[in-house]
């Protein structure tokens, strides 16, 4: 209990940060859901409908998309305790239709989990978590996706992964090869060989 109490901590904090009311913190501290996830389990599959947020409080997840003509899933984010720590599959929550995307642990995790509905609730009734969420959560989300999409298009394969060792480091710290090789496009044997060169 002391651990899970700790790591809440990192939530209150960054709540704090952006002067939200210890009131509303609390109260969407009690809508939350603790959820302790093994690694290589998927907490969100492709084909469901994903009506939940998650704040990563421990460990790391990555998203994937399923590409239905290739019959393959390919790494697109990812989402660790202290790099882009909320996530959800954003092709279902804003829309309400099935999931293209699955989210998978790449570790031992601990998340607090948060229904929409119970998210829309909150961010209604007290002001600055609605500001917290529409001008934090959501902009930041939006910005980074932009900069991944950006980067994937006008970048070469070994910019690409400079770019992660200098603006994403704890995703070469934390991610396995094989995944930032998906994200990347190139075999895990071509990473290899890049990392070899550095």
């Amino acid at each position: 209990m002391k651990k899970k109490a700790k790591s809440n901590q990192r939530l209150i904090e960054l709540l704090l940060s952006y002067n939200t009311n210890p009131a509303s913190i609390n109260r969407l501290m009690e809508v939350g859901k603790i959820l302790l996830v093994k690694k290589r389990t998927t907490i969100i599959e492709v084909g469901q409908v994903c009506d939940k947020g998650f704040f990563v409080l421990e460990g790391g997840f990555i998203s994937r998309v399923y590409n239905k003509n290739t019959k393959k899933s390919r790494t697109q984010n990812f989402f660790l305790e202290d790099f882009n720590p909320f996530m959800s599959c954003e092709d279902s929550y804003f829309t309400g239709e099935k999931t293209n995307t699955d989210l998978l642990a790449i570790k031992d995790s601990m998340v607090i989990q948060f229904t929409k509905a119970d998210l829309e609730k909150l961010n209604s009734t007290y002001l600055d978590l609605g500001h917290f969420f529409n001008n934090h959560i959501i902009v930041n989300a939006l910005k980074q996706e932009s900069n991944l999409r950006k980067m994937l298009n006008a970048y070469s394969n070994e910019e690409i992964y400079n770019y992660l060792i200098d603006e994403c480091n704890s995703v070469i710290k934390n991610v396995p090869s094989k995944y930032i090789a998906e994200f990347i496009g190139i075999s895990a044997e071509w990473l290899s060989k890049t990392k070899k060169k550095m």
